[in-house]
């Protein structure tokens, strides 16, 4: 099926959904691990599937393949099954898939708590590995966009290493405001404010309010984090 979906440009001269993932894999460093490996041989197994193209001007096209990922990781999840993948093995692998999209497309712009989010993750160096595969296994119709290329990928390990000396440095503050606005502190802060518990799911909603916006900011100081906490809290209902 890869061999019968040709891509095309702009981002894509090198052929057909197949020998793209030819050139990723072999891209890959000699040490790769084995979970690396397989999420680079699945990782456009839905491009076949999502693909469209567009006609943008004088007959010149431009193919598409939106949510590939996403349709990636449910047509995988049968395949790792069958294969008796572990647990731990399928977890990694549709991460792995799930973000390499999001890795490349998203992570200049991405918001600071969102970036951390994948740079924290004990998946992320074999995300950097199967970003810098997948770029370098694409052949752009020109080199103006593989120069663009190489500098995204120069900036997503720049901030890559940004993020891990920010939480290196500042982590036992990091810690502080943690402990500062978990559960129990929203409670309280929620009960003063509104003279009642909250209900349900929302302190899981809250606290993740607090925290996107706190490491947003990179807010090291507790007090300032139990500011935010109380302004967020008060402007729910």
């Amino acid at each position: 099926a890869l061999g019968d979906c040709p891509q095309g440009p702009p981002y894509h001269m090198e052929g057909d959904v197949f020998r793209h993932t030819v050139l990723v894999a072999n891209g890959l460093l000699a040490d790769a691990s084995s979970n690396l490996r397989w999420a680079a041989l699945f990782h456009d197994i839905s491009k076949p599937e999502a693909r469209a193209e567009e006609t943008i001007s004088d007959g010149e096209k431009k193919v598409s393949f939106l949510r590939h990922a996403e349709m990636g990781v449910e047509k995988l999840t049968p395949i790792l099954n069958r294969l008796k993948f572990s647990n731990e093995e399928k977890q990694e692998i549709k991460w792995l898939v799930t973000n390499h999209i999001r890795i490349l497309h998203e992570f200049a712009n991405m918001r600071e708590s969102k970036a951390r989010g994948l740079a924290l993750s004990p998946y992320a160096k074999n995300l950097l590995a199967l970003a810098e595969a997948d770029s370098r296994g694409s052949m752009p119709v020109n080199n103006h966009i593989a120069e663009e290329n190489e500098k995204n990928l120069n900036y997503i390990r720049e901030r890559y290493r940004s993020v891990l000396a920010h939480e290196s440095e500042k982590k036992t503050e990091i810690d502080t405001v943690a402990k500062e606005t978990n559960g129990h502190a929203i409670i309280s802060a929620y009960e003063k404010r509104h003279g009642r518990r909250p209900e349900g799911e929302l302190v899981g909603t809250l606290k993740a309010r607090i925290l996107e916006e706190v490491h947003d900011k990179r807010i090291s100081d507790p007090e300032e984090a139990r500011v935010i906490m109380e302004h967020i809290i008060a402007e729910s209902v």
